[in-house]
Protein backbone atom coordinates (compact mmCIF):
# COMPACT_ATOMS: atom_id res chain seq x y z
CA UNK A 1 0.00 0.00 0.00
CA UNK A 2 2.85 2.70 0.98
CA UNK A 3 4.36 1.39 -2.38
CA UNK A 4 1.00 2.36 -4.38
CA UNK A 5 0.81 5.31 -2.47
CA UNK A 6 4.47 6.58 -3.13
CA UNK A 7 4.08 5.70 -7.03
CA UNK A 8 0.67 7.63 -7.36
CA UNK A 9 1.88 10.58 -5.71
CA UNK A 10 5.25 10.82 -8.59
CA UNK A 11 2.38 10.12 -10.95
CA UNK A 12 0.65 13.17 -9.37
CA UNK A 13 3.65 15.60 -9.21
CA UNK A 14 5.11 14.58 -12.47
CA UNK A 15 6.11 16.45 -14.72
CA UNK A 16 5.64 20.26 -14.16
CA UNK A 17 3.05 21.21 -15.56
CA UNK A 18 4.41 24.78 -16.25
CA UNK A 19 6.94 23.18 -18.65
CA UNK A 20 4.43 22.28 -21.39
CA UNK A 21 3.76 25.19 -23.46
CA UNK A 22 0.82 24.27 -25.41
CA UNK A 23 -1.04 22.69 -23.15
CA UNK A 24 -3.25 23.87 -20.02
CA UNK A 25 -2.81 22.20 -16.62
CA UNK A 26 -6.22 20.28 -17.08
CA UNK A 27 -5.35 18.96 -20.66
CA UNK A 28 -2.10 16.97 -18.96
CA UNK A 29 -3.98 16.12 -16.30
CA UNK A 30 -6.19 14.10 -18.84
CA UNK A 31 -3.26 12.85 -20.65
CA UNK A 32 -1.90 11.72 -17.95
CA UNK A 33 -4.81 9.62 -17.03
CA UNK A 34 -4.75 8.83 -20.85
CA UNK A 35 -1.30 7.23 -20.54
CA UNK A 36 -1.66 5.20 -17.86
CA UNK A 37 -4.74 4.14 -18.99
CA UNK A 38 -3.31 2.70 -22.40
CA UNK A 39 0.04 1.85 -20.72
CA UNK A 40 -1.89 -0.29 -18.50
CA UNK A 41 -4.33 -1.85 -20.80
CA UNK A 42 -2.41 -4.70 -22.74
CA UNK A 43 -1.16 -6.30 -19.72
CA UNK A 44 -4.51 -5.36 -17.37
CA UNK A 45 -3.03 -6.75 -14.10
CA UNK A 46 -3.66 -3.76 -12.10
CA UNK A 47 -5.60 -0.76 -10.89
CA UNK A 48 -2.91 1.97 -11.06
CA UNK A 49 -4.79 3.71 -13.92
CA UNK A 50 -7.93 4.15 -11.86
CA UNK A 51 -5.84 4.52 -8.40
CA UNK A 52 -4.44 7.55 -9.99
CA UNK A 53 -7.05 8.97 -12.85
CA UNK A 54 -10.27 7.60 -12.12
CA UNK A 55 -12.05 11.65 -12.39
CA UNK A 56 -10.17 12.07 -15.02
CA UNK A 57 -11.02 8.81 -17.12
CA UNK A 58 -14.51 9.16 -16.00
CA UNK A 59 -14.70 12.58 -17.51
CA UNK A 60 -13.12 11.44 -20.79
CA UNK A 61 -15.55 8.15 -21.13
CA UNK A 62 -18.20 10.54 -20.42
CA UNK A 63 -17.17 12.81 -23.25
CA UNK A 64 -17.09 10.57 -25.45
CA UNK A 65 -20.72 9.31 -24.86
CA UNK A 66 -22.05 12.74 -26.34
CA UNK A 67 -22.80 15.51 -24.32
CA UNK A 68 -22.39 15.39 -20.76
CA UNK A 69 -22.09 17.37 -17.45
CA UNK A 70 -19.32 16.83 -14.21
CA UNK A 71 -20.58 17.90 -11.09
CA UNK A 72 -17.46 18.61 -8.15
CA UNK A 73 -18.97 16.41 -4.59
CA UNK A 74 -19.03 20.06 -2.90
CA UNK A 75 -21.65 20.70 -5.50
CA UNK A 76 -23.60 17.41 -6.09
CA UNK A 77 -23.95 16.56 -1.87
CA UNK A 78 -27.32 18.02 -0.54
CA UNK A 79 -26.90 19.52 2.70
Amino acid sequence: QDILRSLARDFSAAPDVSSFLFFSSEEVTRLKASYAYIHECPNFTGQFPWDVGMRELGMIKARSLGPSKTFALGFYVMT
